[in-house]
């Protein structure tokens, strides 16, 4: 214990002893030292250094004496380059002597440290540069002959060489540099560990956010500037481990790198293009081999020649959050910056590339020459499922997919710009290959609809495909398509190009709702949906067509899309048992906007069938309940409509040239209303069974009804017409509204409304002789088409009133006549003979009074008259008085 606390109190005195001596030493040498350091700094600075605090310390770098200097800092030397900023700026530098050094009175500098700064080289595009503050002075006695150590310590290097186009962005975590600095030829090592965020040359990044370990020995000639590798260990990432080799001498370069066992995806991820972040999705495994020289002049103008070899074996990709894989990849390559010794000139050679995608075989050969432009030929031949496609390639077209697909193929094309492929890069591409899809169920982004394969072969011949065979559905609809596809290269490698296709398709049974898509699957209706940066011309032929209530069979015709139309014209089929020709297109005019016109020809179209198809076009004045007959038409018609079809009634302007044969109304309250109307006039219900005239008006049977019906501001004309019918024969014309209001007029001949054969027709106002000299009545429909009135309409009398009631009279006459056979049979009606007068009548053509004779008995003047009883004798006063009312102008208008 003794022995113990003799040694403890020994180590505490000498401590206090060292301490004691140290900072006696420290205040002795302090003053000279720094005076000494500082007059020899100062006298090599061009620029200012400023230094915020200076002391000396035995201590704080023991064994070392040291100068410790806080915040230094100093700014730029500029010729030309601009306006001057800080060069460098350290939190702390040391400056550490040899103690025995000091005592002997040489202050000689072996170790220089630094902590937390910066340090911004720069060079502008004359060569002039901002770093040269440093006197060159060949008296170096006593002053930093011995400096064989510079360590820095957190402190960020930037180098930006605008002359050569260099920059150089490097974080020094800790990093050494040992050597006898001030011998003419020495050995310095140089190892640490950084951050390199960004090391590019002439606009293209090498190294970027990487992690990197140094081990260097490098052999140094000063006189020559001639930096040998004795040992070089460069490691990226922890795991991509280069061996380096070979010398930089002046402005020369002869090095080798070699890497062995290397990351297949890191090692790509090195590769000088700005698309390497495609890499990032990627893991891989297995062994690469690389095989490096650089070797030539790097200078203002000139790059050293680049040649490598590379190699895998055993290799495996896969793509992350998913479960497909490349495996037993093997190959090898080559890689040169060619003749020019820069990117226009560079070339990637892969020999032979095989492998597995997710079990399926691969092999692939290609080269790409000229990276600033690149020229791509290559060749792959390939056997997968369209899932493992689409997961691993992340093809953005294509959604959940499953089948067989086998691509063999070569392609040679130039990429004017690598990074945005467009359509013109493969125009007069080199292409040839097959494509063999089996089994497949395709599905599309925000497309509701499904695309099954059964089978499909296509043949590739530079930008155009082939289409040998396709048999497959949409949805439930089966088509088998044939035909040629040219810009195909175009439209699949880039954003703009146009796909022209040409084919036959032959479908069976088509339902529009599975073909055009929906907004939602809520949504019903379908959505005119135009292909984009595609031209279709096709001709169909189709078992069935149906959409709602629509249903065609035999479809044959020829089907035009673009992004603006989509246009069927020869169309053919049979519809409502009928057939039907013509055409119809539909056109984009803007977002919402578009436009349907059609041309179409009917043939032994059934009406009524017809009208319960398109829900009697959304109108319920004349409906399919009443309609009966078979139609042939002339149909022209345009409108403007929205992407869901709904048509804007206002637009359509419409041109029918029709004929309905064997047609009939058949309870058409409108027309049926006629002879309520005539009923409520005396005059005519006087000669006309209105009765019977409903009952007919009940069922019209016609054999033909011809007309040319035009639609235009929301209005349907209907131009004169005759419609020869079992009821009557009847003239129709007027117009009908979209808004439901109607103007229709109808006349027809008296004659085929008497109520006694073989008559002529009375006249009044409300009837009138035609060209043919049979006198008609007219009638007008006015109001909507669910409140309209039917009315008599009134003609001008008073050039014909006296041949008029010439007529009238025979016509009376033989009214009566035909009256009275009628009525000489009927046992109903009596006689009172001991009443019954002599009659004798006498009309006057020219108007003369009227005679007549009468024998009579001597009447007692206050005896009542005896009630006429006889139904002739009635009708013949009746007769005689209207006939003298007519001639006087004396009817009131409730008398008809």
């Amino acid at each position: 214990m003794r022995k113990f606390l003799a040694w403890f109190f020994g180590i505490c005195i000498s401590i206090v002893v060292f301490a004691i001596g140290a900072y006696y030493l420290a205040k002795k040498y302090e003053e000279p030292v720094r005076n000494y350091i500082l007059k020899e700094v100062n006298k090599r600075l061009q620029s200012p250094v400023h230094v915020s605090d200076i002391n000396f310390s035995l201590l704080e770098r023991f064994p070392s004496a040291s100068l410790v200097m806080d915040s230094v800092w100093a700014e730029e030397n500029l010729v030309k380059i601009g306006k001057a900023d800080t060069l460098f700026f350290f939190r702390k530098v040391y400056l550490n002597l040899n103690l025995f050094d000091i005592l002997d009175g040489q202050y000689k500098i072996n170790e220089i440290e630094t902590r937390d700064g910066f340090m911004r080289l720069k060079i502008d595009q004359e060569g002039y540069d901002n770093f040269h503050i440093w006197v060159e002075n060949k008296d170096t006695t006593g002053f930093l002959l011995e400096l064989d150590r510079v360590h820095i310590q957190n402190t960020e290097f930037s180098y930006h060489n605008l002359l050569r186009d260099q920059r150089y962005d490097i974080l020094a975590d800790e990093l050494y540099f040992n050597g006898r600095f001030s011998d003419e030829s020495y050995t310095m090592a140089v190892y640490g560990q950084g951050e390199v965020h960004d090391i590019s040359i002439r606009g293209t990044t090498y190294l970027e956010n990487r992690h990197v370990d140094v081990d260097t020995d490098l052999d140094i000639t000063a006189s020559s500037e001639r930096y040998a590798f004795r040992k070089g260990n460069l490691i990226i990432d922890k795991t991509l481990d280069f061996k380096v080799s070979g010398a930089f001498e002046g402005d020369g370069i002869d090095l080798r790198i070699l890497g062995s066992e290397l990351d297949i995806i890191k090692t790509l991820s090195l590769i000088p293009i700005e698309t390497r972040s495609a890499f990032d999705d990627y893991t891989s495994s297995g062994e690469l081999s690389f095989d490096c020289t650089l070797k030539g002049a790097f200078g203002k103008t000139d790059n050293p020649n680049f040649e490598a070899t590379f190699s895998v074996s055993d290799g495996s990709i896969y793509k992350n959050a998913s479960s497909w894989k490349l495996t037993d990849l093997t190959g090898d390559g080559s890689i040169t910056n060619g003749a020019r010794k820069a990117f226009s000139s560079a070339e990637i050679i892969l020999n032979d590339l095989k492998g597995e995608l997710n079990g399926d075989p691969f092999s692939s050969k290609f080269s790409v020459s000229n990276f600033n432009q690149p020229n791509i030929d290559g060749s792959v031949r390939f056997e997968s499922n369209l899932e493992a496609l689409s997961g691993f390639f992340n093809v953005e077209w294509m959604a959940n997919s499953t089948g067989k697909f086998v691509l063999d193929a070569s392609i040679s094309t130039t990429l004017a710009n690598p990074s945005n492929p467009e359509a013109r890069d493969f125009l007069n591409s080199r292409a040839s290959g097959s494509i063999q899809l089996y089994n497949a169920d395709i599905k599309l982004p925000q497309d509701e609809r499904s695309y099954r394969i059964d089978t499909a072969s296509f043949s590739i011949l530079n930008n155009s495909l082939e289409i040998i065979k396709y048999r497959g559905k949409i949805n439930t609809c089966e088509i088998d398509l044939e035909g040629k596809a040219d810009g195909f290269l175009n439209y699949f490698f880039s954003e703009t190009g146009d796909l022209d296709v040409k084919g036959v398709v032959k479908t069976g049974e088509i339902n529009l709702d599975d073909l055009f898509p929906t907004t939602s699957s809520s949504q019903s209706g379908v959505v005119v949906a135009f292909p984009s940066r595609a031209n279709w011309d096709l001709t169909i032929i189709s078992k069935a067509f149906r959409q709602g209530k629509f249903e065609a069979k035999e479809i044959s015709g020829r089907l035009l899309m673009n992004s603006f139309k989509v246009e069927a014209s020869a169309l053919q089929f049979m519809s409502q048992s009928g057939t039907m020709q013509g055409d119809i297109g539909v056109y984009r005019f803007s977002e919402n906007q578009f436009g349907i016109q059609t041309n179409f020809r009917t043939f032994d179209v059934d009406v009524k069938q017809l009208f319960e198809t398109f829900n009697n076009f959304e109108q319920s004045f004349i409906t399919s309940d009443v309609l009966e007959g078979r139609l042939n038409a002339d149909i022209s018609f345009q409108a403007l409509c929205d992407s869901m079809l709904n048509i804007q009634t206002p637009s359509i302007t419409s041109s029918i040239d029709l004929k309905i044969s064997e047609g009939a109304l058949v309870g058409f309250k409108p027309l049926i209303s006629v002879a309520d109307e005539i009923k409520k006039k005396p005059m005519l219900r006087l000669f006309i069974s209105t009765d019977e005239l409903r009952k007919r008006l009940e069922i019209v049977r016609f054999a033909t009804l011809e007309n040319e019906i035009t639609i235009l501001n929301g209005v349907v004309s209907i131009p004169r017409m005759e419609i020869k019918s079992s009821a009557l024969n009847i003239n129709v014309s007027g117009t009908h509204g979209f808004d439901n209001k109607i103007d229709y007029q109808l006349d027809f001949a008296f004659s085929e409304l008497l109520e006694l054969k073989d008559r002529k027709e009375p006249y009044n106002e409300f009837v009138q002789r035609d060209d043919e000299g049979k006198t008609r009545i007219y009638l007008s429909m006015i109001g909507t088409a669910q409140d309209f009135e039917v009315e008599v309409k009134r003609t001008d009398i008073s050039k014909s009133v006296k041949t008029e009631v010439q007529e009238e009279g025979r016509t009376v006459r033989s009214l009566l006549k035909e009256e009275f056979g009628v009525f000489k049979n009927d046992t109903t009606l009596k006689s009172t003979k001991e009443h019954k007068p002599e009659l004798q009548i006498e009309f006057d053509p020219e108007g003369v009074k009227e005679k007549s004779t009468e024998k009579k008995e001597v009447k007692d003047p206050d005896k009542k008259k005896p009630e006429e009883t006889n139904l002739l004798n009635k009708l013949m006063k009746k007769t005689e008085s209207d006939k003298k009312k007519l001639k006087d102008g004396e009817f009131e208008d409730d008398d008809f």
